[in-house]
């Protein structure tokens, strides 16, 4: 996220167990390159230390108005300083205090002095609190300010119960504050179909046919692609990732399953990243038990060519943008020039899977990117999360 290093954002911390947290929360902003100024207010000073945030961001915290800073109005100078203002954890109070456009907090004056500072709220408060009336009522007018809410998280809270109240996952926080600050919306009203993975296809009851595929670069595309504007379905086939957040989902298994997901979504897209390491072959015959290895002798699968998707996909075309995909140990450009005619691709990524340098499993990869007017971009070895940016800026310029 090199663009978005020196980002300037307000953290406010309230009065909230949660607040805890908050620490940990400086530091994925410090660490993602952010020069973040914490403003606590009183009650959260009884829940954590005003010494151990100002440690984690290098600069002093501000506790009140009339604090000993060097800026004579630190609530305007700050508010308009920043490039957001982000409120984890947000309780009743807070946001009640905001609703009503009080200013008798440091952070709730630099709230209200705040101008285009996109504002973001993550509450944290008992489920009752939460579902109240009042505290509904007041969400909504803050919505109706154009403010910006993640969560709360169901679950267990800190009084024992059970139910939406919880602050939600850090991660989820981190995403939509990136979110907010890319800016470059040039996706804005586009729908975009990611496929991310691998396929299993079955043997028996316990065994299957697949891949190394860990699914890491269609679910960055799928994130990054919602931070340009998109609304963005992701189909995976089986990962170890969370599906990510703002992103809708769709589980499938086989190659078959996959193929469904997509033409149950494909007339609604306009572009359609084809992520996903999709089987090329499946058995012939599959066990209904599991197979004995005691007694059996030699086993030997019989296997058939899985469906082919992209061959289905390019025949329904129309006026989409379709981004192939190409895995390659070898002659990578001339095996994906030939992929991306046959299956009427605009564009081809192709990445390379033999050696030291591997996509497969990596949080790194090195892509090329062939558009089919003969051009071509590659990236360098970068991050997975950067191959994902590169790859749907080629597209941008394409669209």
């Amino acid at each position: 996220m090199r663009y978005l290093k020196g980002n300037r954002v307000v953290l406010g911390v309230t009065g909230s167990i949660a607040a805890y947290k908050s620490a940990e929360l400086l530091r994925l902003m410090v660490k993602a390159g952010f020069n973040v100024r914490v403003v606590m207010t009183v009650e959260a000073q009884s829940f954590i230390s005003p010494l151990t945030l100002a440690t984690i961001s290098g600069e002093k915290v501000l506790l009140n108005e009339f604090s000993d800073d060097a800026y004579k109005i630190p609530h305007i100078q700050e508010a308009r300083n920043s490039d957001i203002i982000v409120i984890a954890p947000a309780t009743a109070q807070i946001i009640s205090e905001l609703a009503c456009g009080r200013a008798d907090k440091l952070l709730t004056a630099m709230v209200l002095a705040a101008r285009d500072t996109p504002v973001l709220i993550a509450p944290a408060m008992n489920s009752a609190m939460w579902a109240h009336p009042a505290t509904q009522g007041n969400v909504s007018t803050l919505f109706s300010y154009g403010y910006h809410f993640v969560g709360p998280a169901k679950g267990e809270l800190a009084c024992g119960e059970e139910g939406s109240g919880r602050l939600v996952d850090l991660p989820i926080i981190m995403e939509e504050i990136f979110y907010l600050l890319h800016r470059e919306k040039a996706l804005d009203g586009k729908r975009v179909l990611v496929t991310a993975s691998r396929t299993i296809e079955a043997i028996d009851p316990v065994r299957y046919i697949s891949n190394y595929s860990s699914g890491k670069m269609g679910y960055w595309l799928a994130r990054v692609a919602r931070r340009w504007g998109a609304d963005v379905t992701l189909i995976s086939g089986p990962s170890e990732l969370s599906p990510p957040y703002g992103v809708k989902f769709v589980g499938v298994e086989s190659a078959s399953d996959m193929k469904e997901a997509i033409l149950d979504h494909f007339n609604s897209t306009d572009i359609l990243f084809m992520a996903a390491a999709v089987a090329d072959f499946r058995p012939v015959y599959k066990y209904n038990h599991k197979i004995k290895k005691e007694g059996s002798g030699t086993l030997l699968l019989r296997l058939e060519p899985t469906v082919d998707i992209l061959g289905e996909i390019a025949l329904r075309k129309g006026n989409k943008v379709i981004v192939g995909f190409a895995a390659e140990s070898d002659n990578l450009v001339e095996n994906a020039l030939q992929k991306m005619r046959k299956k009427n691709m605009d564009i081809i990524v192709v990445n390379k899977i033999a050696g030291d340098f591997s996509a497969f499993g990596s949080d790194f990869n090195e892509v090329t990117v062939i558009v089919k007017d003969g051009s071509s971009y590659v990236s360098g070895r970068v991050t997975k999360e950067e191959a994902a940016e590169f790859v749907i800026d080629k597209v941008v310029r394409l669209l």
